[in-house]
């Protein structure tokens, strides 16, 4: 399946910088290996998934961007589970599938990710807002579930988060 002249070709390498040891050999060989894993990824690509089911993945991969891109450009809004599955005209249960098969993570878990994240970045760019600030600017309406939403991702509270970029 693999052409076997550039494997061997990346293996003579290998032995070659092995043996002279110049400097920075360990670079070379490290090359060689990736280049040899490349070899094999396309050649896994190629012969295991057919190209209409590669062409769906690439699709869906497409489809998953556009919700991330409405996520960061309407993280301060409210933004519902129908919002999101209406823009891949899609009904919401059929959506949460799609976007935890592709993502690992449900839509609500990236969202609230994604304003945490959000969140951190306000409070080291803008040390004198509130915490409750924060919060409403990131899209939390409720402080309170923004201090527990920031604690189960970073394991801080937002206060002693806070405090620590601070000092």
């Amino acid at each position: 399946i693999v052409s076997s002249m550039p494997l061997t070709d990346y293996f003579m390498s290998m032995w070659k910088e092995n043996q002279e040891k110049k400097i920075g050999y360990e670079y070379a060989v490290k090359s060689d290996i990736y280049g040899i894993f490349s070899l094999l990824l396309r050649s896994y690509m190629k012969y295991t998934i057919p190209d209409k089911q590669n062409l769906h993945r690439t699709r869906n991969v497409h489809k998953i961007n556009e919700i991330i891109k409405y996520v960061e450009e309407h993280y301060q809004d409210e933004i519902s589970l129908d919002d999101m599955a209406n823009i891949l005209n899609f009904n919401r249960f059929y959506f949460c599938r799609f976007f935890k098969e592709i993502t690992g993570v449900t839509p609500a878990e990236y969202v609230n990710n994604f304003r945490i994240h959000q969140a951190i970045s306000l409070m080291s760019g803008c040390p004198e807002m509130s915490v409750t600030s924060i919060a409403l600017k990131c899209g939390f309406n409720d402080p309170n579930y923004f201090s527990r939403t920031f604690r189960s991702i970073t394991g801080h509270t937002p206060r002693s988060y806070k405090a620590k970029l601070t000092l």
